[in-house]
């Protein structure tokens, strides 16, 4: 037993510094644009410590409760309150997009939440009554009350921080049970790594996944850096909202998965260029999907003329079970990437590239399952033994000290950093050849200039005749001529067998966004073929 958990001892630390009545903790813009909240570190304190408290009080200490807010201030600090109270937070989709309605009611069937938190307005919509019967709790009008950290109870190890559900690209969502310990290692790390000092950060991130909730929140609010914040939907309509909020409040640290960088350079254009400055930027992550060297190229050009510097490029390697960072690194030079590497490990993490065949490492530079071990790592997956078993549980003959974490990636080490090819699952075998999924995505969706931006999703089907590959490709923009897209179709037909020796058994095109994505944006590969197989895709 400790006195407090980590990230509330941070937080008590910040706001009782010589700045923390004055120095800006938290700002949230409503459409990207305006400010909507601003927020001093005394000011989230006093939030948040208003919300563990009567978090407390109704006992709801070591018992899960769900997060419906969406992004915003009332979020912040209804996680900064159960993080205070020991209560396990839950967060889930914003319920205002129907869509994801049924993702919620699976997450509330496993959890059994004891409580919902959400805003006075929330609490009477017909959308969270249908989702459970569980108590809402409208943290927006819970007044305001100072607590001393000595008000607070010691810490319970034993009781989770919070329950990250993963964002379900290869499975069912599941659970993963991160601990108060897990979360500090990781913060740990990603302070190492991050070289964190007088930072500012700008988020776009949605907060109930790892890496918004993780490293676009508690991280910035942990350190003391200001952590500048809109809505995932401000930044899908208008890309450009995310880099005039860096270019604005001077921020430092900012980033998201590779599709983010494709948007913007995609929509780039020299009116929304206009007096953008992004000098400021000296560390841009890039992970949550395979990150692309062409991507990170085409950002880095064009935004150069803005002050963007390619050698502020952070790729790095992170999962919801590893809390969230693994591995990260800037990029060597400010040359066009030939190949992307997502750095070294960080802490007491321990990484090893396996056989999945033998369970024994593989030589250096050769392709195996990325397995991880360290005080990060996350305890399992909530009420699911034997998958936690299965997935938590692995062990190396010769490491028998270490129990390690099946990542079920695929990836290489080289002088001790990591390079990810993709996952386990998404390797096809055609005519006894294997394939990545990722290396036939990425030498489609560069094949000719109207997909970029667009999605692209490679699987097998079994037609009677062994594996056949099957392309789905998002266009980048409206496309009307029969013409071009026949042309698009015999580049794609073309890149296959040049660069891979495959012939596609069908290739779709679709319109932008209309491919089965995850709630972090991940185009879902079963969730395509089902739909493909079913015929239900809009060509």
């Amino acid at each position: 037993m400790v006195s407090s958990n980590y990230f509330s001892q941070c937080l008590f630390e910040v706001a009782g510094s010589h700045t923390g009545a004055t120095k800006v903790a938290f700002v949230f813009l409503d459409r990207g644009e305006r400010e909507a909240t601003r927020w001093t570190a005394a000011d989230l304190l006093r939030r948040a410590s208003s919300i563990g408290r009567h978090l407390l009080d109704a006992g709801l200490r070591g018992r899960p409760v769900l997060l419906a807010h969406p992004p915003g201030a009332d979020f912040v600090a209804a996680i900064c309150g159960c993080l205070i109270a020991q209560a396990i937070a839950v967060p889930v989709p914003d319920l205002s997009s129907p869509r994801l309605g049924a993702r919620v009611a699976g997450i509330v069937g496993v959890v059994r939440p004891a409580a919902i938190l959400c805003t006075a307005v929330q609490a009477l919509s017909p959308e969270l009554a249908a989702i459970s019967d569980a108590p809402k709790i409208a943290t927006d009008t819970i007044a305001d009350v100072d607590i001393e950290p000595g008000a607070l109870p010691p810490i319970d190890l034993a009781i989770p921080a919070f329950l990250q559900f993963t964002s379900g690209s290869t499975s069912a969502p599941r659970g993963v049970v991160v601990g108060q310990d897990n979360l500090a290692a990781n913060l740990a790390m990603i302070r190492r790594a991050f070289r964190i000092g007088t930072d500012i950060s700008v988020t776009w991130l949605p907060p109930y996944h790892d890496m918004g909730l993780v490293g676009g929140l508690l991280a910035p609010l942990a350190f003391g850096v200001p952590a500048i914040a809109m809505s995932p939907l401000a930044f899908m309509q208008k890309p450009e909202r995310w880099l005039r909020a860096i270019a604005q409040y001077r921020a430092t640290i900012a980033g998201g998965p590779d599709f983010a960088y494709a948007l913007c350079a995609t929509r780039a254009s020299e009116t929304r260029l206009a007096g953008l400055d992004l000098s400021s930027w000296r560390l841009a992550f890039c992970g949550a999907e395979p990150v692309r060297s062409g991507t990170l190229n085409r950002f880095g050009q064009t935004f150069a003329p803005a002050g963007f510097r390619r050698t502020s490029f952070f790729p790095c390697y992170g999962l919801a079970e590893a809390t969230l960072l693994a591995t990260g690194d800037w990029v060597a030079h400010g040359r066009n990437l030939e190949t992307v590497d997502c750095g070294g490990g960080q802490g007491d993490q321990v990484l090893r590239i396996v056989d999945p065949a033998t369970g024994l490492p593989v030589a250096d530079g050769a392709s195996g399952e990325i397995w991880l071990a360290g005080s990060h790592i996350a305890r399992g997956y909530w009420n699911d033994p034997d998958a936690s078993a299965a997935v938590f549980g692995a062990t190396i003959a010769t490491e028998s000290e270490h129990r390690f974490f099946r990542t079920g990636d695929v990836g290489a080490l080289r002088d001790g950093r990591l390079t990810v090819s993709g996952r386990l699952k998404h390797i096809l075998i055609v005519r006894g050849a294997k394939h990545h999924a990722e290396d036939l995505e990425i030498s489609v969706a560069a094949c000719h200039p109207t997909l970029a931006g667009g999605a692209t999703a490679a699987f097998p089907v079994d037609i009677g005749d062994g594996e056949q590959v099957v392309i789905l490709q998002e266009l980048g923009m409206r496309v009307t001529d029969t013409a071009l897209l026949a042309t698009i179709r015999t580049e794609i037909v073309r890149t296959l067998s040049e660069a891979h020796g495959l012939r596609a058994t069908d290739i779709v095109l679709v319109a932008r966004w209309s491919l089965p994505r995850t709630s972090s944006g991940k185009v879902v590969r079963d969730r395509c073929r089902d739909a493909w197989l079913a015929g239900t895709l809009a060509r």
